[in-house]
């Protein structure tokens, strides 16, 4: 039997910027970040990541160290410190619907929330994408509430609203760790 494909994250500096632009240069990503265009190379970007405004990692495959994916975080307009709003997509569409994402978000909440580097995230999810919402279920992320969300191409969809702490976190790795199959330490590169 083949070993499920595993990930590992590399944080998104302003010295590999360029590798983001490409990623989210494809419409379904960006769009689907609600960019109110494709992103371009700037110093806007470069400023407002060597701030810590926004920050995030580039998804990695170990079998092939192909990047197939982001997790961007924002923080609350000023600086990521106690709160993080957190974005997740697999851009590559060969890998899809194998369970990294799912991976990804484990290694980011074990790397962030166990690491106390915040303490919590939060999100708002698209109601119509099945994946996430399969994730939020198989990784018990409590929905705070729902609602609508105007995107900037003019569309309104339904979502919900998820947030997740360092102790919600420890209780659900605690319970899920061996069920999911996830490793016990999950790699994040610095």
């Amino acid at each position: 039997m083949t070993e499920p494909r595993r990930v590992y994250l590399r944080a998104i500096r302003p010295t590999n910027l360029q590798e983001l632009v490409d990623l989210m240069s494809v419409d379904d990503v960006w769009r689907n970040f609600d960019f109110v265009a494709a992103p371009r190379m700037d110093t806007g970007y470069r400023l407002a990541l060597a701030m810590k405004h926004w920050g995030g990692c580039y998804i990695h495959t170990t079998d092939d160290d192909r990047v197939v994916g982001v997790i961007i975080l924002e923080g609350d307009g000023r600086k990521i410190t106690d709160t993080a709003e957190v974005d997740i997509a697999i851009t590559d569409p060969s890998v899809r619907g194998q369970g990294l994402s799912l991976q990804a978000l484990w290694c980011l909440f074990d790397d962030w929330l166990l690491g106390e580097k915040v303490a919590r995230f939060h999100a708002w999810v698209d109601a119509s994408n099945g994946a996430s919402q399969g994730m939020i279920k198989a990784m018990r992320i409590p929905v705070i509430g729902d609602g609508t969300r105007r995107m900037s191409d003019g569309r309104v969809l339904e979502g919900v609203y998820i947030e997740m702490d360092k102790a919600q976190w420890q209780r659900v790795r605690d319970e899920l760790g061996t069920k999911l199959k996830i490793p016990e330490t999950p790699y994040v590169m610095a």
